[in-house]
């Protein structure tokens, strides 16, 4: 096992691509101890990617592991933050400063 990795997340990220994202994210967490997720490339995103990231960072955590996301408020990601109501609470949930990426990674 590595100590870091980086990963980039492009085009749409939507619940049709959900289960390719989920083995792509399983994989990466299983061979490195921290892993940025780069989600500027993201055109277009839904709820089930904001699931999906949720769950990783929590199995992260409860490996011992580091999950962060840079870009995470541009493109695709971004609106979805913004429609979802994440973005409106920046600081007030581990969980929105891990969305938006801000947690300090």
């Amino acid at each position: 096992m590595t100590d870091s990795a980086s990963i980039a997340l492009t085009g749409a990220q939507t619940i049709a691509t959900m289960a390719i994202t989920r083995q792509l994210l399983l994989n990466a967490l299983s061979q490195h101890a921290e892993l940025r997720i780069d989600c500027t490339a993201i055109i277009e995103a839904d709820l089930t990617l904001l699931q999906l990231l949720l769950a990783a960072r929590l199995s992260a955590e409860r490996h011992g592991k580091r999950l962060s996301l840079v870009g995470a408020r541009h493109g695709g990601l971004g609106t979805v933050l913004v429609d979802s109501g994440y973005a409106l609470c920046d600081g007030l949930s581990p969980e929105s400063a891990f969305l938006s990426g801000e947690d300090g990674g």
